[in-house]
């Protein structure tokens, strides 16, 4: 009984060193200053590891996307979740910035092919 609960007790060490992994993955390192903001943050879990996510982005005609997110719960399923909406948000603004920058007529082509 005593082995099967140190098992139990490393494997869940493992994971919550995985999901702090995962977790400092999701926050930037440095954020770029824009021009009229001062940006600062700073991240702390109540628990060893949360659900939470925060990006800026910088979108074009020097706009910029402040993303915040709070998944409910702790550990590495909300490390997960955390991880899944910043992917969401980065591949939406992505797309978003292909479409944009396509001319018009490449746009007016496309759109008439799948109609």
């Amino acid at each position: 009984m005593l082995t099967s609960e140190l098992i139990r007790k490393t494997q869940l060490e493992a994971d919550e060193k995985a999901a702090q992994g995962i977790q400092r993955m999701l926050h930037p390192d440095a954020l770029e200053q824009r021009p009229g903001y001062q940006i600062e943050a700073f991240y702390r879990p109540f628990r060893a590891v949360g659900g939470g996510y925060f990006d800026v982005i910088d979108l074009p005609e020097n706009r910029t996307l402040f993303a915040l997110a709070d998944v409910s719960g702790k550990g590495m399923a909300a490390a997960l979740l955390a991880s899944n909406n910043q992917a969401l948000v980065r591949i939406t603004v992505l797309l978003a910035k292909r479409v944009t920058a396509r001319p018009a007529e490449d746009r007016r082509m496309s759109d008439a092919a799948h109609n």
